[in-house]
């Protein structure tokens, strides 16, 4: 096997992902599980990298190494972010959004392009805004701030469709309904994207995606499928909408990003979908 090993690309990787074990750093960068293990020992050693020992799927007995850059590293990254240390909170968060963003990416092909941004990511770009601005009423000049956890687009290169979406990574720490609505809990945040759709500021990513598109997908990937349901719950009942797809981490594990796990609109009554319809269906 050829040597697949880049320090500065791996490095640009670590910052991309912010954390990652050891396993995810071999999938993405194409080294060995061996080869990775050696050369991070070697960062570690050079003060660019700390490696710790997580608990990432509750089901599993043992813990992962994981992998960040420290500040150090980070100075070897010239279009990196100011560094910030992920407070103990957010680690599992980041590690939901990491999980997803590999899934996503494990789906390019030849036929398949998959582009991505995301709000972990530690490197400067200038492709798409991250931060998203809605009315805080309609017809008010004030505004509210949202931001996704990451921004998907996929390109068929057979069919010349497009498509984009929007990750929500849940783990399970917010409330999904405040007794005054104020935006902080599921329903606030599900009711930003609505909002979001109806006016149709998601054509700011026409640039980033190489044609204007005509909606979007919000999809809400789960740490448990006991928070799945619930999601799915308040969705069907509070507000249903087609363009909020709900699935958990343990289903795209199983069957992978692509297969049929969602359950469009929160129905979990009738059969679940893929996201990838719509590219090989024109009504799909």
């Amino acid at each position: 096997m050829p040597n697949l090993w880049n320090d500065q690309s791996n490095l640009e990787t670590l910052a991309n992902y912010r954390l990652l074990s050891l396993d995810q750093l071999s999938e993405v960068s194409g080294a060995s599980i061996q080869s990775v293990r050696r050369h991070t020992a070697r960062w570690e050693k050079l003060g660019l990298v700390r490696r710790w020992a997580s608990r990432v799927e509750k089901l599993s007995g043992r813990p992962k190494l994981f992998v960040a850059l420290t500040e150090k590293g980070l100075r070897e990254i010239p279009k990196a972010k100011q560094f910030s240390k992920t407070r103990a909170p957010l680690e599992t968060h980041h590690q939901l959004i990491n999980q997803v963003r590999i899934a996503f990416h494990c789906l390019a092909s030849e036929e398949l392009s998959v582009s991505s941004i995301a709000s972990n990511s530690m490197i400067i770009t200038n492709h798409a805004p991250r931060f998203h601005s809605i009315p805080n009423e309609p017809d008010s000049p004030l505004k509210k701030k949202f931001v996704p956890d990451a921004v998907f687009s996929l390109h068929s290169l057979d069919s010349q469709k497009r498509l984009l979406f929007f990750l929500e990574a849940d783990c399970g720490t917010e409330p999904l309904r405040c007794s005054k609505p104020n935006g902080s809990d599921l329903l606030g945040k599900i009711q930003n994207y609505r909002t979001y759709f109806g006016l149709g500021h998601y054509s700011e990513y026409s640039q980033w995606m190489g044609n204007n598109p005509r909606g979007f997908r919000l999809l809400f990937v789960c740490q448990t499928s006991s928070r799945r349901r619930q999601i799915s719950s308040l969705v069907v009942s509070s507000l249903p909408s087609d363009f909020v797809w709900i699935t958990d981490i343990e289903r795209i594990a199983d069957l992978g990003i692509e297969g049929r796990i969602w359950a469009r609109g929160g129905n979990e009554e009738s059969s679940s979908e893929s996201i990838l319809g719509r590219l090989s269906t024109e009504n799909a």
